[in-house]
């Protein structure tokens, strides 16, 4: 096998990309959060049936949240790449929410962000999907639901946001048809 080096005639040439960034539709983000939604209503359901705390209604809160954080991502023009490279980690989701200019804000309270820095502990982990031996300390189940029964109050906002983009796109397309 030759190195790069000994292929590019002495000089080392950085690799390509395989693939350009691809930004994401923007309709693709009212189906995440869409998605996203319904992972929230099978948290609030499957809670009642478990015992309290339960990893598994915390772990369909956990994708929830992600989904609906990656969701006002999308919509707000983020490519495929800063979306993969987030993975499952909600405290990096939510800054990246926080840090892009054209993100839907959602409105937290300080409570929120320790909740969530909590929440992600566990999820980004896999601590609420495989079985660990050991002492582990849970949140209650009421503020993780009241966090994602307001969470859920933002698909409206990204829908709407999704209407103005295409309507602003069909805009411009009539305009350079003219």
């Amino acid at each position: 096998m030759t190195s790069i080096r000994a292929r590019s005639g002495g000089k080392a040439r950085p690799r390509a990309r395989t693939r350009p960034r691809q930004v994401i539709p923007a309709t693709k983000a009212v189906g995440t959060a869409r998605l996203a939604s319904e992972f929230l209503a099978a948290a609030a359901a499957s809670r009642h049936g478990l015992p309290e705390p339960s990893r598994v209604a915390t772990f369909l809160y956990c994708h929830g949240f992600e989904l609906l954080l990656k969701a006002i991502l999308i919509c707000a023009g983020v490519d495929e790449m800063t979306l993969r490279r987030l993975g499952h980690d909600l405290s990096a989701t939510l800054r990246a929410v926080r840090r892009h200019p054209a993100a839907i804000r959602p409105a937290f309270t300080r409570t929120d962000y320790y909740l969530i820095g909590w929440l992600n502990k566990m999820y980004s982990a896999k601590d609420l999907e495989y079985l660990f031996t050991g002492f582990r300390k849970y949140p209650t189940l009421d503020p993780v639901e009241n966090l994602g029964r307001r969470m859920s109050a933002l698909i409206p906002d990204i829908e709407n946001r999704v209407r103005s983009v295409l309507s602003s796109e069909r805009a411009g397309r009539r305009h350079v048809a003219a």
